[in-house]
């Protein structure tokens, strides 16, 4: 339940900035997420509270050992914690709300299936994330 409601709160967080967000979830690879763009060739800077969450759960999920849908659930704990730190705006703000369109159903699915198919879509994304964003 919990979960849900997360993951409730953030996709209304994400659908608030009153952009029309397209959710292309179709198969990524690593360096291409449906939707996101570089900043004229660069990659988008993040605050410094969003590169150590980013780390955090790549770290997670790298050293994780046990039980897939625990791992949703310490993900899920720090897109929480993501989300309420955030105090990113404007276009790099904007285009990591497109990356989370993504990424917040894939967790989401981790922990409610502890499938592999949702493991390897969060590994994916995460591997995606430093293409996209510093």
């Amino acid at each position: 339940m919990r979960s849900s409601l997360l993951t409730l709160s953030i996709v209304l967080l994400l659908c608030s900035c009153g952009e029309d967000h397209h959710h292309d979830h179709g198969d990524l690879d690593a360096a291409s997420v449906p939707g996101l763009t570089l900043n004229d060739g660069k990659k988008w800077q993040m605050d410094d509270h969003t590169r150590e969450m980013f780390a955090a759960m790549a770290t997670r999920t790298s050293e994780h050992k046990g039980e897939l849908k625990k791992l949703g659930e310490g993900l899920e704990e720090d897109l929480d914690k993501l989300v309420r730190g955030c105090t990113m705006v404007g276009g790099a703000h904007d285009e990591l709300h497109r990356f989370l369109i993504h990424y917040v159903p894939a967790v989401s699915k981790l922990e409610n299936t502890g499938s592999m198919e949702a493991l390897t879509r969060v590994k994916m994304l995460l591997q995606a994330y430093p293409e996209y964003f510093e």
